[in-house]
């Protein structure tokens, strides 16, 4: 029995001294550099290897940059961008500049995240803790057939420890700080017969508000993944794994009030109705001092909770020498909610689910926008299903690949004193319902060849078909709806349209064709082509401002096409790594979303051409 339990709590001292034991130790000779071996094609390769711009992240480099958490990967990785929450609220993925708006659901991502080569339903679901991650792939520009769900801006992959028989080994993390913050993760391989291991870890971290006493941007997350491997032969081994997410965010702070129309249009309604005068005064529409802190308001939630379930089972058949078999499945279930939202006057309280002003009230000055609480679910199900068929021969290797999945994703949120969801006229309603459901069920085939033609010349080469179909019910109900709050306030408004459906299916023909040319046993170069692609979708129904409803057209597919030359090789005895790489994206019917025409709110449209170009290069010494 073999024990290896890792005690590590990271700073400025244990790095000076692993620094001095370096030195002293005469650890300063030059070292070739340690490959990581990816299988960003499928098959056991390094970086240098795939005709790629690619960027590898084995656990030891993680460990050593102090990369716990997934939105810290754009600090030790060139070409991404991380942003958002930590919860993935407001998430921001972006490569080479090409990335999905967080608040445009309809918008398919344009980067995909995928585990252990599982698409994740919602992106927003890798935003935790990276406990137990082996390595991280990152590839960069449109990716159609190496997937089973295609991306047109790039992928990030990533990838877990798997059990093993061989020996019992573990490990114990701590990282603290000031600001309360804390961190613990633990995991263990534990053998429990000859062809059975479990491999479990778990983490825990939280951290309080920067602005001491406001609350503001607090933390608590924690989660744990388990897997269950069982090898039946040589030849065949099965992995079934469940994980689960939970993160809570506290008090989201303030944000300064913005003044425009809304808010005067809402303050003129206000003012003209006596009996809401008479209780509690006018409201000031004068634009107050920017700087007087009377002039802002609590626009951000009170709460914000995160959970993720995920459960897969991978199958890898070794049928001969040559062939295997690999199946990948995946049960996925992604829901947050904005619990207790507020936006309303600085001296409005809310009691029993009612907003509440003082009696005889005359500070009416600090925020002349009143609203009250609202609740937002966002959630995300999805069953997924690939089949994979590989040959690896001398000169050829090929895969031939089945992906579906059966989706679904949105939003419900209600709300009480509603301003502004529609055009026309402003009333005061007491409450609304919002709701955005799509089902998404979408095919694909593919299939991804490289044929060595000699030991410097290969060739890669690969075609897929896409079909994804959608159905979306959205719309907006005004009145009680299914809001948990009281009736208070005046102009009930009952329903006055329902929920429209809208159905349609897209589908394309996407691939890639690349040459990889190795000059020296050390360098090599590549020119590619690819193609992505993203299928359309709809958006929600719009109110006229006369109850009637305005349903727009589905806006159409995007497709990418990249372009790239790029060299990579080793100097100095493989002491040094140098990859550079240029490219030159032309994104056709790029889906962005603008402010909409028609109604308050945004409306997703094709733009004509968004063009993406430049020179990227990393190296290592």
């Amino acid at each position: 029995m073999y024990v290896d339990r890792l005690y590590r709590v990271k700073g400025l001292g244990l790095l000076a001294v692993s620094a001095a034991a370096l030195l002293s130790s005469g650890a300063v000779a030059q070292q070739a550099i340690e490959e990581i071996i990816v299988t960003a094609q499928k098959r056991q390769q390094t970086t240098q290897d795939v005709p790629a711009a690619i960027a590898a992240i084995g656990g030891d480099q993680l460990k050593k940059t102090v990369t716990t958490n997934f939105n810290d990967l754009s600090k030790i990785t060139s070409g991404i961008t991380i942003g958002g929450s930590e919860d993935g609220f407001a998430k921001e993925i972006r490569i080479r500049g090409i990335g999905t708006n967080s608040q445009t659901p309809a918008i398919r991502p344009a980067v995909g995240i995928f585990l252990d080569e599982i698409p994740l339903v919602e992106p927003a679901m890798a935003y935790n803790n990276l406990a137990d991650i082996q390595r991280i792939e990152v590839l960069k520009g449109p990716q159609a057939t190496l997937f089973g769900k295609e991306v047109s801006a790039g992928a990030i992959s990533l990838f877990t420890a798997k059990p093993y028989t061989d020996e019992i080994e573990g490990y114990l993390e701590g990282n603290f700080g000031n600001l309360g913050i804390g961190e613990g993760r633990a995991g263990l391989n534990l053998p429990l017969t000859d062809k059975l291991a479990a491999r479990g870890s778990l983490y825990y971290r939280e951290k309080d508000s920067p602005i001491d006493g406001s609350g503001a941007d607090g933390l608590e997350a924690n989660g744990a993944r388990l897997r269950l491997g069982y090898d039946f032969n040589d030849n065949l081994n099965v992995v079934i794994g469940h994980e689960m997410h939970d993160t809570e965010v506290y008090q989201i702070g303030s944000m300064p009030l913005q003044y425009g129309d809304i808010i005067s249009t809402y303050a003129n309604y206000y003012n003209a109705d006596a009996a809401l005068v008479a209780a509690n005064g006018p409201i000031d529409t004068s634009i107050p001092d920017p700087f007087d802190r009377k002039g802002r308001h609590l626009a951000g939630v009170t709460g914000r909770t995160t959970d993720t379930d995920l459960s897969s089972m991978r199958v890898e058949w070794l049928i001969n020498d040559e062939w295997s078999f690999t199946s990948v499945s995946s049960i996925q279930n992604w829901n947050q909610d904005n619990d207790d939202s507020t936006i309303i006057r600085g001296d409005a309280q809310i009691e029993s689910g009612q907003l509440v002003l003082p009696a005889g009230s005359a500070d009416v000055s600090r925020a002349p926008f009143l609203v009250g609480p609202f609740i937002t679910n966002y959630y995300q199900d999805s069953k997924t299903q690939e089949f994979r068929l590989t040959f690896e021969g001398d000169e050829l290797a090929s895969i031939v690949g089945v992906f579906y999945a059966d989706s679904e994703d949105g939003n419900d949120t209600s709300t009480a004193f509603p301003i502004g969801v529609i055009p026309g006229p402003q009333v005061l309603r007491n409450e609304t319902q919002v709701t955005n459901i799509t089902a998404t069920e979408e095919w694909a085939i593919f299939t991804h060849n490289t044929y060595n033609f000699n030991d410097e010349t290969e060739i890669t080469f690969g075609i897929r078909y896409s079909e994804v179909k959608k159905n979306s019910t959205a719309g907006q109900l005004l009145g009680r709806g299914d809001t948990p709050f009281a009736d208070f306030g005046a102009g009930f408004v009952t329903s006055n349209w329902d929920l429209q459906k809208q159905t349609d299916t897209w589908d394309a023909i996407t691939g890639t064709l690349k040459l990889n040319y190795y000059l020296t046993e050390e360098v090599s170069a590549y020119i590619g082509y690819d193609r992505g692609f993203k299928a359309g979708g709809h958006n929600t129904p719009k109110d006229d401002g006369s109850g009637n409803v305005i349903i727009s057209e589905p806006f159409d597919e995007e497709y990418a096409d990249n372009i790239e030359f790029g060299v990579k090789s080793y100097f100095l005895d493989r002491t040094l790594r140098f990859n550079s790489s240029v490219f030159y994206q032309i994104y056709s019917d790029f889906q962005v979303d603008i402010q909409d025409p028609d109604s308050i709110g945004n409306t997703i449209v094709n733009a004509a051409e968004v063009i993406v170009m430049g020179f990227e290069s990393d190296f290592q010494w």
